[in-house]
């Protein structure tokens, strides 16, 4: 039994090294193996897997701060609605991931829900930018989707043309290259809502 008890314990040293040509540099391998020091290791030497723990932490919080300081997006697909449900989980959203909205703006620019939307957001804290985008709106969400690799998805209307055309056409052909989730949420505002919102 105690034969098999110090087998596990290897085949469990064994696991927690097997990624650690993945994740560490050269120097830092010899550091956890002691490879670099002329004196074999001795048990009371700092413990390897311990060690090797805090470089992969030490690595995941650099990860981490980096990927803050570019800053995380969430994208809105609009042409001015989506000030109800849609806006609100946007918003939301973006208080808990501690990101930005990127409003992708389509259809007319001077649009007056354009403007509700904007006052929305700004009334909530959230960092914003509104992106007017092109006459070929799916290529220039593409184009974005590509320039963000910190966007954390995309959030449209359902009936939003440009949204559908995103999502049954273009997405299902470049899957393997935009992995972005799209959440679809129904907007329940009505016209006369929207009247006394903006007033």
């Amino acid at each position: 039994m105690a034969k098999l008890s110090e087998d596990l314990k290897r085949m469990l040293t064994g696991l927690a090294y097997q990624d650690a040509g993945d994740f560490l540099s050269r120097s830092e391998k010899m550091k956890v193996l002691n490879g670099s020091s002329k004196t074999p290791t001795t048990a009371s030497q700092a413990n390897p897997i311990a060690t090797l723990k805090k470089l992969e932490t030490d690595k995941n919080e650099t990860l981490e701060a980096a990927r803050m300081k570019a800053g995380r997006h969430i994208a809105f697909i609009s042409n001015g609605s989506g000030l109800g449900a849609p806006l609100d989980y946007a918003i939301d959203a973006c208080l808990r991931q501690n990101a930005q909205i990127d409003l992708l703006i389509h259809g007319p620019a001077d649009s007056e829900n354009n403007s509700v939307l904007e006052n929305k957001i700004k009334n909530s804290g959230v960092r914003y930018q509104r992106i007017q985008l092109q006459v070929t709106a799916v290529s220039s969400i593409i184009e974005y989707i590509v320039k963000h690799p910190s966007l954390l998805y995309l959030i449209a209307m359902p009936d939003d043309d440009v949204a559908k055309t995103l999502i049954e056409e273009v997405l299902p052909i470049r899957r393997r290259r935009i992995q972005v989730p799209v959440v679809l949420i129904k907007d329940q505002m009505t016209t006369d809502t929207l009247k006394q919102t903006a007033a």
